[in-house]
């Protein structure tokens, strides 16, 4: 980006789903927009399992023949180890919408920015916004990037994660727990135990692990903890992992030996306590992010921002306070998340020494 000054009527700070699915409907409905992307290339990426609702949100945008290009892994269904010995399965076979999907994250999140640059958003790749002001009518936006460029818009759209940045508007943010997961993959034959089209999730004694059968004869494994269990368990054990995962009932069918290359990610339920204000929204996880157990991250981030988008034309219109319903809607879904999120961890009761367990018990 060089140092002329440019204008558009939004600027969305990521380029992950949500940012990449609002970039999309504005640039249909006639925007121009800009988006700053910094993923970084070969950059390990999770959450690879959509629900069946994925059809029906690509279908209503007239997307569903692009998503089934991409040779997506349809899943059947889910089956848990939770609250008792014995497996659960929940299939969708009953589903209006149909099989969910195993995908290949990277390859669907770079395609998703592919798609949404050929409606006509402009990426400015490896790009972070380092300041923002607001105009000087109070209209609009005028951004600086890390390359030393400038822009100006009237509308700005964070959809930069889990963690709001400082270098952003309305930061502030209320935690509720803070999971992590450690994940990794595996090359699996078509032999395999791992084979299963299933989704599987087994509780342990500190967390719980998640599994899925990827595209590309891949699998991926993540265990869910607190950070200061994790790093306990590893400071005693070199084999930690392996350790719990002896433990399991289902899931040491599939792995014996974690990844060993891993990484930690953040799987915290966060919300932003502002959603949306004069020319101002946020989407996405930088809203507010979920539990990995209710399986809908990738699902709710992209309903975000489906319901943004008019949200963002009607501000472009100068309806200033068209944010108030969303900012409304925000709250009562992230209200009805925790009350499931709640049900659903005191199911599990059988490690009540455990500290990963009491302090979701402490928290209902």
């Amino acid at each position: 980006m060089n140092r002329s000054l440019i204008r558009y009527d939004a600027a969305i700070i990521g380029g992950g789903p949500a940012g990449c699915f609002a970039a999309l409907l504005l640039a249909r409905a006639g925007c121009s927009v800009a988006v700053f992307d910094h993923t970084r290339p070969n950059q390990m990426l999770i959450g690879e399992t959509l629900p069946p609702a994925a059809t029906r949100i690509f279908a209503e945008a007239d997307l569903l023949e692009w998503f089934q290009k991409q040779s997506h892994r349809p899943s059947p269904g889910i089956v848990s180890v939770w609250g008792s010995e014995e497996p659960l399965a929940t299939d969708y076979l009953f589903s209006p919408h149909g099989d969910g999907w195993h995908i290949d994250r990277s390859r669907f999140n770079t395609q998703f920015r592919d798609v949404a640059s050929e409606a006509g958003a402009q990426f400015f790749h490896a790009t972070t916004l380092n300041s923002w002001k607001r105009s000087k009518n109070a209209t609009g936006w005028v951004l600086s990037t890390n390359t030393g460029g400038e822009l100006v818009c009237t509308v700005l759209v964070d959809a930069s994660g889990r963690h709001p940045s400082k270098r952003l508007p309305y930061p502030f943010r209320i935690t509720h727990d803070r999971l992590i997961a450690i994940a990794g993959f595996l090359e699996v034959g078509p032999n395999s135990q791992a084979s299963s089209d299933y989704t599987m999730i087994e509780a342990v004694r500190d967390g719980w692990f998640y599994s899925a059968r990827l595209p590309a004869s891949k699998l991926v494994i993540a265990f869910m903890t607190d950070p200061d269990i994790y790093a306990q368990g590893i400071q005693c054990s070199a084999t930690y992992l392996e350790e719990l995962i002896v433990e399991t009932n289902l899931t040491k069918n599939r792995v014996s030996l974690f990844p060993a290359r891993r990484r930690a990610f953040s799987a915290l339920s966060m919300q932003r306590m502002v959603s949306a204000q004069p020319n101002w929204i946020a989407i996405g996880d930088a809203v507010q992010s979920y539990d990995p157990l209710t399986g809908l991250g990738l699902v709710n981030a992209m309903n975000s921002a489906k319901n943004a988008a008019p949200v963002i034309l009607e501000m472009l219109a100068g309806h200033q306070s068209a944010g108030e319903l969303y900012q409304n809607l925000q709250r009562q879904t992230f209200s009805k998340y925790l009350e499931n999120r709640t049900y659903y961890y005191s199911l599990e009761r059988r490690w009540p020494e455990s500290k990963f367990w009491q302090r979701r018990s402490q928290s209902l």
